[in-house]
């Protein structure tokens, strides 16, 4: 009997027929690629080697489950949308300045011009300045996030290390290709393992 993973159990079928693997007499017995195998009284002996060799051609490639690249998938996606939320985010931090110091300081010229109270122009000032304390920050936030260039490098190469077949012998980056359109594919393009789910 061959099993999925290529591996070769004999059973002597008939109690009238003598088989024996490694001298011992046997009813059932997993070979290893060692055993010696003889048939019947006059010991008629077989060739394991090629006995196993057949059955791994017979029991073709391994079969693995991709059923955990799926997670794998979905965090990923989820990061990426979490940095597109933050990158909007540290954007609209950029332009909130440039409203404030815009803004208070047209307010600050029609007031000087119509020869408004005093008060007018000192508080589009103080918005000019809160402005400009709003501007540096926005810049502190922009060299603390670098644009979520770091983030997103540390995503792609967490990713990459992940999004892998799951033959221990492979491991090769299945590509950036959601898991909805993986799972269509029948096997691995560098192993020929089969996925499974």
């Amino acid at each position: 009997m061959i099993d999925q993973a290529g591996n070769v159990t004999l059973n002597n079928l008939n109690d009238k027929n003598t088989t024996r693997a490694d001298g011992v007499i046997i009813k059932s017995k997993r070979l290893a690629q060692s055993s010696k195998v003889t048939l019947g009284k006059d010991g008629y002996q077989i060739d394991i080697s090629s006995l196993l060799n057949v059955a791994a051609s017979l029991a073709g490639p391994p079969s693995y489950p991709i059923n955990a690249l799926e997670t794998v998938w979905n965090e990923y996606h989820d990061g990426l949308l979490r940095l597109k939320k933050l990158q909007n985010k540290i954007g609209i931090i950029s332009s909130v300045p440039m409203i404030f110091t815009i803004g208070s300081g047209a307010i600050a010229t029609i007031a000087k011009s119509n020869e408004w109270p005093d008060w007018v122009f000192n508080l589009t000032a103080a918005l000019t300045a809160v402005g400009l304390l709003l501007f540096i920050a926005s810049i502190v936030v922009r060299i603390w996030f670098g644009g979520g260039v770091k983030m997103q490098e540390e995503l792609d190469s967490k990713f990459r290390e992940s999004y892998v077949c799951p033959n221990p012998d492979c491991r090769h980056f299945v590509g950036n290709q959601p898991y909805s359109v993986l799972k269509q594919n029948a096997a691995c393009p560098y192993c020929k393992c089969k996925w499974t789910q």
